[in-house]
């Protein structure tokens, strides 16, 4: 698990990573009004591990990535008020946490080393 600090709460916010997703960062809802994220007018699909179509509404927050300001799209699930399922069930965990996708680790090196269980992610531009 890292760390990201979001400059809009002012404090790191723990994330897991996950190569299957292919944005930048996916937060419940929960999460999205901790971190003090942007709403954007933007809407977009896309397709869950599961198979299932999902809507997200497009948020926007400023990170520290590499020890830079960083602007990042964060992609939250939109949920019909009838529906049953709620914000954990489609992030796949009991307790959701925020997940860092593959666009924001573009030119990096993620390294796992399973003998010392150490995540280590590095610049390479």
């Amino acid at each position: 698990m890292l760390r990201l600090f979001f400059y809009g709460v002012g404090r790191h916010i723990p994330m897991m990573i996950d190569t299957g997703f292919t944005m930048e960062v996916l937060m419940d809802r929960k999460a999205a009004e901790t971190a003090q994220l942007v709403s954007t007018d933007t809407i977009r699909s896309g397709v869950l591990a599961s198979g299932r179509l999902q809507l997200f509404k497009v948020y926007q927050g400023e990170v520290e990535w590499f020890g830079q300001r960083k602007q990042v799209e964060v992609d939250v699930p939109i949920h019909e008020e009838n529906d049953a399922r709620n914000e954990s069930y489609i992030l796949g965990a009991a307790e959701a946490a925020p997940v860092i996708g593959t666009k924001l680790l573009s030119f990096t090196r993620l390294e796992i080393n399973f003998v010392d269980q150490t995540l280590t992610v590095k610049k390479l531009m």
